[in-house]
């Protein structure tokens, strides 16, 4: 007898439900055995991440997005800061729990449909990958990007690992929101990226979760290397990693830059 389908008893003839196991979902506690973190291996294997549902509501004049839990809510003004936030503390959380910053989050509104990176209608939204290209071998990434990674990388944090490989380039000090930009370390920064590139080496700029200062470098060069509008460069970056923060007051732009 197969225990997946519904059976009818001989005897009484009504038909019945076979029990079935309860499909397998990670949660946020820590793994209590071997086998639970076996189990969680195969399923980040099969689906790239755990699961992960956000409710977005308009609360006065900005948003807040509540998860199942409390560690994962978020507030922003306008939703792209909500988006942005949400994604940290779910990173932040998946990464205590999981070991991963990889999970598949869908945002939803009061009505269950699922937001895009915009706030309209759209398909669910992934989480943080280790790295993104957005232009043929350049990448931007977060503190785990340079895993697996053959190529340049260069860290653009105040704060540098000691057992990193990257090229230390503190282009960007402060904390997220109130950044300010080294302009004679960023072009240095740019030099790098051109000159590998040049010679068909791949690059990595990486920051704390490639968010906002490693996508503001990126659009730098983008600006500077190849003619595009602080916007444009800023669309290329946002089309393949939608999570990006558009900080134009973060690129040391020239006034040619700026007006073009």
């Amino acid at each position: 007898m197969n225990p997946k389908k519904r059976t009818r008893s001989r005897l009484t003839g009504v038909r019945k439900q076979s029990s079935r196991p309860r499909p397998y979902v990670p949660s946020l506690e820590k793994p209590a055995n071997k086998r639970e973190v076996m189990r969680r291996e195969r399923y980040f294997q099969m689906w790239g991440g755990p699961p992960a549902t956000m409710m977005v509501r308009r609360v006065g004049t900005g948003y807040v997005a509540e998860c199942d839990d409390p560690r994962c809510s978020a507030e922003g003004t306008t939703y792209d800061e909500l988006h942005s936030n949400a994604l940290h503390a779910m990173s932040d959380a998946a990464e205590k729990a999981w070991g991963t910053r990889h999970f598949l989050l869908s945002f939803q509104d009061e009505s269950g449909n699922i937001l895009s990176a915009d706030g309209r209608p759209g398909v669910a939204t992934a989480g943080f990958p280790d790295r993104t290209e957005f232009f043929p071998s350049l990448f931007v990434g977060g503190k785990d990007a340079e895993k697996g990674f053959r190529g340049l990388v260069i860290d653009v944090r105040e704060e540098f690992p000691t057992n990193s490989r990257a090229i230390h380039l503190p282009v960007f000090k402060g904390t997220s929101g109130q950044w300010t930009t080294n302009p004679v370390l960023a072009a240095e920064a740019i030099e790098k990226i051109a000159r590998s590139l040049e010679v068909g080496r791949k690059v990595l700029v990486r920051c704390g979760s490639g968010v906002e200062r490693s996508p503001a470098l990126a659009a730098l060069y983008l600006v500077r290397k190849k003619s595009m509008t602080p916007t444009e460069a800023y669309s290329r970056i946002r089309k393949v990693r939608p999570q990006v923060i558009e900080e134009l007051d973060l690129l040391p732009l020239t006034y040619e830059e700026r007006t073009r």
